[in-house]
């Protein structure tokens, strides 16, 4: 309803202003003037022009609220003038503000004032003299000379144990390299030694395999019978065909693919060791005919075929001899070189670490180095700003006391200046919950002074129409 008698005012005095303009305008026309001149003047007066409107709507309830009252702008606050459980009303002056800038200024001033006057303190102390900082370049060149000194000379040690430790390496991969041809050329001599043997050994084993079983032909023939001559033959025909079947399994299995080197090595031991047992049995068969039992049995063409066998087992022996002693001292050159070459490269190797040892102790000794240089260098940039006392003039105190002066003329005139004081005021009815800032103490914009309970109320919502409006 309140809002309604407001608004029906509102227009009232709206249209009475309206009218009172229009009517001071119109003298201005001479027309009007000269009506004006004839006719009775027309009393205006001011009054309300009050117009009903009806109008419907909601009552509501407003809810208590808790709202903080906030500081404008930075500053001191100089008082507060409400306490927790005041009951405030809408522009309720709720605390005092001075404003920052003005004490920012005060503060700068005073501060100004003290330095200058500590200034004329000590120039009065001492009127003959006063200190003063200067840059002594000396210092700083000293510094800079003694640490390239320094880096040159570490540089040139770094240098030389660097130059050391490649030394070393190279020396090391150029016996390595050695030592590797020297591999590559036993390699290749051993392969062709390789097939050399595998080449003897395939006809070791032709002339066992042919002899033996011929051997065993020539036993079966003559010697059937159980005397001791016959006995003693198949005994050794029994002992040359254990070690027979062996170099047959070698050159099956072993040798004719790619034979290593052991295989090689064991499958001439056991040719040889057949050889020799086959030679034997053939001697104690030539031995056997020799006798007046078998003498005569003995036909002339198995006596040339007999003798004609030793004498391919006597050559093949000698043959398998030669390569076994072949194979045995195959890289003795070789590994003798490389034997020697190996343990040089064991003594450099130990060279080059005891290098890489020294490289390591020349390295931590350069940085500790530069880092110390550093350290003076730095040292010699602060100890360079100097003090050194000089005579002052007669004018540079008369300087001073101006100084003085104008500080204190600029700190009186800003503590004479009104200092701008803010009344803060709650825009709010309401109880005050709690006092935030306190007296004296410095707030920044936006800071919370007060907090209130805002008290409930009713309020009226309702549609006016766009015609009245």
């Amino acid at each position: 309803m309140k809002k309604i008698i407001s608004f029906l005012s509102t227009i009232a005095i709206l249209a009475g202003i309206f009218l009172t303009i229009e009517a001071i305008k119109q003298p201005s026309s001479p027309a009007f003037q000269e009506k004006a001149n004839v006719k009775e003047p027309y009393l205006i007066t001011r009054r309300n022009i009050s117009e009903k409107v009806i109008l419907s709507g909601k009552v509501q309830a407003i809810k208590p609220q808790e709202i903080n009252v906030l500081s404008p702008e930075s500053g001191k606050i100089q008082d507060i003038l409400v306490k927790k459980g005041d009951h405030i009303n809408p522009n309720r002056v709720v605390a005092i503000l001075v404003s920052n800038n003005a004490l920012f200024q005060q503060q700068e001033a005073k501060k100004t004032l003290k330095i200058a006057q500590a200034n004329l303190a000590q120039a009065l102390a001492h009127p003959a003299t006063k200190q003063i900082k200067y840059w002594d370049q000396s210092v700083v060149d000293a510094a800079k000379k003694r640490f390239a000194t320094i880096q040159s000379k570490n540089n040139t040690q770094l240098q030389a144990a660097q130059n050391q430790v490649r030394f070393y390496q190279a020396e090391i991969n150029n016996v390595a390299q050695r030592i590797k041809n020297l591999k590559e050329k036993t390699n290749a001599q051993n392969n062709y030694l390789i097939a050399e043997i595998k080449a003897d050994l395939t006809k070791a084993y032709i002339v066992l395999d042919k002899n033996i079983w011929f051997y065993n032909d020539i036993q079966e023939k003559y010697f059937g019978t159980n005397d001791q001559t016959s006995i003693r033959i198949r005994e050794k025909e029994a002992d040359a065909f254990k070690v027979y079947y062996t170099v047959k399994w070698y050159m099956e299995n072993l040798i004719l693919d790619h034979p290593q080197d052991w295989a090689i090595s064991e499958c001439l031991d056991h040719a040889k060791d057949a050889l020799q047992k086959l030679s034997l049995a053939y001697s104690v068969m030539r031995d056997a005919f020799q006798e007046p039992y078998y003498k005569p049995q003995l036909s002339v063409d198995d006596q040339t075929k007999i003798n004609d066998a030793r004498q391919d087992i006597a050559e093949s022996l000698g043959q398998v001899f030669e390569v076994q002693n072949q194979w045995e001292n195959r890289n003795s050159k070789y590994n003798n070189l490389i034997a020697k070459l190996s343990v040089q490269k064991n003594g450099i190797e130990t060279l080059l670490q005891d290098a890489k040892n020294h490289l390591s102790e020349i390295q931590k000794q350069t940085q500790d180095a530069i880092n110390q240089a550093t350290t003076q260098l730095k040292q010699a940039y602060r100890d360079a700003l100097k003090t050194k006392t000089i005579a002052i003039p007669r004018q540079d105190l008369s300087s001073i006391r101006t100084t003085v002066k104008q500080a204190q003329t600029k700190y009186d005139d800003l503590l004479s200046r009104p200092v701008k004081i803010s009344e803060l005021k709650s825009k709010y009815q309401g109880t005050v919950l709690e006092v935030t800032a306190r007296k004296g103490s410095l707030v920044q914009a936006g800071d919370p002074l007060i907090k209130i309970k805002k008290d409930a109320g009713l309020t009226i919502k309702t549609n006016i129409p766009q015609d009245v409006r």
